[in-house]
Order: C-alpha cells, then sequence, then structure tokens
C-alpha cells in the first residue's frame, strides 16, 4: 500500500479525490491553474488525470471514448481547489453535460414528438 502524504487520493477522503489544482509547474508552464484528480501515488509523485469540463461531462454521460491525460506531478506542484473553483469547475460541467444532452438523438426524438402533440397552427409557429 503506498502513502498518500498530501491525501489527494480517493482512499484518503471517503471515496471520492478532491479536485485539486495544478501550479509551480516550470516544466510545461501552460498546464499551471488546470484541474485534475489524483489517480495513483508511487515514488514520490502522484498521477493526475487532468479534466477539462468537456472532458469530465463526456466521461460523466458514459462515454469512455475520451480519456483525460495523466501527469506525474510532485506533491508539491498540487493544491486543492478552491471551494470557489470546484462551483465553477461544476457549473462547467453541468452546462457541458446538457449540451451533450441537447445534441443527443433522444432529446431531439423527445422534442419531435412534443412538437407531434401539438396543433398544427401552433406547430407552424414553433422552430424544433
Amino acid at each position: 500500500m503506498s502513502v498518500d502524504p498530501s491525501h489527494f487520493l480517493a482512499t484518503s477522503n471517503g471515496g471520492k479525490p478532491p479536485l485539486l489544482k495544478l501550479h509551480n509547474i516550470s516544466a510545461r508552464p501552460e498546464l499551471n491553474g488546470q484541474l485534475g484528480q489524483a489517480v495513483s501515488f508511487a515514488a514520490g509523485r502522484y498521477v493526475v488525470a487532468v479534466l477539462t469540463a468537456e472532458i469530465a461531462a463526456t466521461m460523466a454521460g458514459g462515454n469512455n471514448a475520451v480519456e483525460p491525460s495523466y501527469l506525474k506531478l510532485k506533491p508539491e506542484s498540487l493544491v486543492e481547489a478552491t471551494n470557489f473553483e470546484q462551483l465553477k469547475f461544476g457549473a462547467a460541467v453541468a452546462f457541458h453535460h446538457a449540451q451533450l444532452y441537447i445534441d443527443s438523438a433522444a432529446c431531439q426524438e423527445r422534442g419531435s414528438y412534443i412538437m407531434s402533440l401539438l396543433p398544427p397552427p401552433l406547430q407552424a409557429k414553433l422552430t424544433p
């Protein structure tokens, strides 16, 4: 069993890993400020799944074809995201999840079905 010095893994947090913010990464500064979750710890580094709202929403929708990128990072390069950052990320995930549903065939079929129930004069005034 590996040690989790910063308590960033799911096993240290009741089964749910915290949302982490990447910072102080000098080799790849473009990663600073991005968010992710730790999936394992070995040899003094965390393996972190770097997440975007689009990736998280797609994965939450059951699409396993999309994978986050994984990085090995020192504990010093990670901090827990603030409550505001978590809220912002959660709202962005919800927005993208809703967009995926609206664009889905199931939603389009449901919309067409509801339109078919309306009287023809009203149907003519609405755009599906």
